[in-house]
């Protein structure tokens, strides 16, 4: 394969990355108005497949993720776990404007901004984010 094609290839790619990532000011908006807040990798996960009396489905996953560095509960502070895991769940509709992957990419770690009741869940779009995506210099102003 020539070396332009390689370069055009590489560039699709590149581009893909990075319009993949959201701007900082929605980041910052989903950090601050979740619960609970943390760097995670995935571990396992279980999924299926519902349908209601119309025939629409439902996707509806659960990932356990190897908690890495602090836990933030409500952003006020870390909080202190013994867990080293945490089960995650998600429900995905054809009305959710997103992929209906529960991990997008395939990156290795993630910042996982989910709601408690109990459980830890996560909206359908866009609360599962590759740690790539979080800037470094990210400050955080909730």
């Amino acid at each position: 394969m020539s070396s332009v094609l390689w370069k055009l290839l590489f560039l699709v790619a590149a581009t893909k990355t990075i319009l993949a990532c959201e701007p900082v000011n929605q980041l910052l908006s989903k950090i601050c108005q979740s619960d609970v807040v943390f760097r995670g990798r995935p571990m396992s996960g279980a999924s299926g497949i519902s349908q209601d009396e119309e025939g629409r489905e439902s996707h509806h996953g659960r990932v356990t993720f190897e908690l890495i560095g602090p836990f933030y509960r409500n952003m006020a502070e870390e909080a202190h776990l013994v867990a080293t895991t945490l089960d995650v769940h998600r429900t995905y509709t054809a009305m959710d404007n997103c992929d209906p992957a529960f991990l997008p990419w395939g990156s290795d770690t993630y910042l996982v901004l989910a709601s408690y009741d109990h459980v830890l869940t996560v909206p359908a779009c866009g609360h599962v984010i590759p740690f790539e995506c979080i800037p470094q210099d990210l400050v955080l102003t909730c």
